[in-house]
């Protein structure tokens, strides 16, 4: 990894070649490694604090374990805190902050996380809250009313989130999307469709998961988690933003700055473009976008992640030349004009 200045697109001096930890593809050094290049995975920004990141180790000894990385650039380092062991050392064969795919909520409290114990073929869930050290844990054994979900190949569990408001799970299963409280009792299947998609803030405030929809009426959706839970027909918590699925692509919404927006990057040809869609549920003002960049060039689409104002995306391509490398590839950013 390297890091860069949000501001300025510079990369900082921590990570660059005059820096203390630089990282070069000439780096051999471990210890450059071991603190850059993802000794610590799944890294999470805080969105309390932009010096400061979560994640979990990759490590035989370290498996169970949730830690903070903090940036100090006065001083050119970083420094790793253990938050929370759960379980013996070892206790683990693979742990994850949600199977790469998992969100911490926006007030830094509350984070799923996932593993899958030695011996074992099925996951367990930590729901756990940083703030009151306390949480909840549940093996999803098959047992107790639980239901049966595997860690395997072919792919069966496929990832866990809480919800930016820290008020519901999600988890993505055999295709499906389901919903559980913040207890991890199942609440019922929000979809039978787990397409990409993010979980977000609408404009009135409440927490919904918007993504793609492939089968008829098809679309981009926004799931209203607590109408679900409140037991309103599908009319009203399965809400169609946009009437076209754009073949795909991928959705973000960690704007938490600018709430009440998704930013969506898509692959169909004629729609290889970068846009904001407001999530809104009246008529009058549905299909309202932000364009930020558009190309035909990419045969894919280019995974545009969001800046926390929502001003910025960026965005990376290979600009549909297939003798690049993944490292080749290069990094853009558009920003919103005014």
């Amino acid at each position: 990894y390297r890091i860069y200045d949000a501001a300025t697109f510079q990369e900082i001096p921590l990570s660059s070649t005059s820096g203390k930890y630089p990282l070069t593809t000439d780096t051999t050094n471990a210890h450059d490694l071991y603190y850059i290049n993802g000794a610590l995975n799944e890294k999470k920004w805080s969105t309390i604090d932009p010096n400061v990141f979560y994640g979990v180790y990759l490590t035989w000894d370290k498996k169970g374990q949730f830690y903070k990385g903090t940036i100090d650039r006065a001083a050119q380092t970083i420094s790793y805190d253990l938050i929370k062991s759960f379980g013996a050392a070892n206790t683990y064969e693979i742990f994850s902050l949600g199977k790469h795919e998992g969100n911490i909520d926006f007030n830094d409290q509350f984070v799923a996380l996932v593993g899958r114990k030695f011996g074992g073929l099925f996951i367990t869930v930590i729901v756990y809250d940083m703030i009151n050290d306390t949480f909840v844990e549940k093996d999803f054994d098959g047992t107790n009313g639980n239901a049966s979900v595997i860690w395997t190949s072919p792919q069966v569990f496929d990832w866990i989130s809480v919800s930016p408001l820290g008020k519901h799970i999600i988890m993505s299963t055999s295709g499906n999307l389901e919903l559980y409280d913040m207890n991890l009792n199942h609440v019922g299947q929000l979809s039978n469709e787990a397409t990409h998609g993010d979980m977000g803030i609408a404009q009135n405030g409440e927490e919904v998961f918007v993504s793609f929809k492939f089968t008829a009426p098809q679309g981009i959706y926004a799931h209203r988690l607590q109408k679900f839970v409140d037991g309103e027909p599908a009319s009203i918590y399965h809400h169609r933003l946009l009437p076209e699925k754009y073949n795909g692509g991928h959705i973000s919404c960690r704007n938490y700055q600018r709430p009440g927006w998704c930013y969506l990057s898509t692959v169909a040809e004629g729609h290889r473009e970068i846009f904001a869609l407001r999530i809104n549920f009246a008529d009058m003002s549905l299909n309202v976008v932000n364009r930020f960049a558009q190309t035909h060039t990419r045969s894919m689409n280019s995974l545009g992640g969001v800046s926390p104002d929502g001003r910025r995306v960026i965005f990376f391509t290979d600009w549909e030349d297939a003798t690049l490398s993944y490292y080749d590839r290069d990094t853009y950013h558009a920003q919103q004009a005014y």
